[in-house]
């Protein structure tokens, strides 16, 4: 956490994939390298955007777009194993952006409807519906990396 460096707002820059998920760094972590099989804890923030063909710009749809939010659910974090099929709020794009991340690291990655749910949409925990080709915005911050116990 110690080497753990704050992006300047002027100096945050967005990559995009060949899978077209657009990520952007807040906060390099300093931490431990995700690794396949490694347990992560993260605070997740992950709704449904719209993407402005023209411009670029991201704009969420409305309140009511909120997929999950564990920063209002009492600081619970989401905790899932890195690599494996991706599980409710997870998805593939995102899984993709936090291979590239360290613990401590905090992104905003857009995940376009290919790499996120798809034309089918999802049904997600707590009656939460992800509607067909929905483009998801995730804030990610990994909050703990580590060795699954044996």
């Amino acid at each position: 956490a110690e080497n753990t460096v704050e992006v300047k707002k002027s100096e945050i820059k967005t990559s995009v994939s060949p899978s077209g998920v657009r990520s952007s760094d807040l906060k390099i972590g300093g931490g431990e390298r995700v690794q396949p099989g490694y347990l992560v804890a993260a605070d997740i923030v992950a709704v449904v955007v719209e993407v402005n063909s023209e411009t670029g710009a991201v704009e969420r749809e409305s309140e009511e777009s909120v997929l999950v939010d564990t920063r209002k659910q009492g600081g619970r974090q989401l905790v899932f194993s890195f690599g494996n099929k991706p599980q409710g709020p997870i998805t593939r794009g995102l899984l993709e952006s936090v291979g590239e991340m360290r613990q401590g690291g905090r992104r905003v990655v857009v995940v376009p409807p290919a790499m996120a749910f798809g034309a089918d949409g999802a049904a997600l925990a707590g009656n939460v519906t992800v509607p067909p080709n929905a483009t998801v915005q995730y804030d990610i911050e990994l909050a703990r990396v580590s060795v699954p116990p044996s």
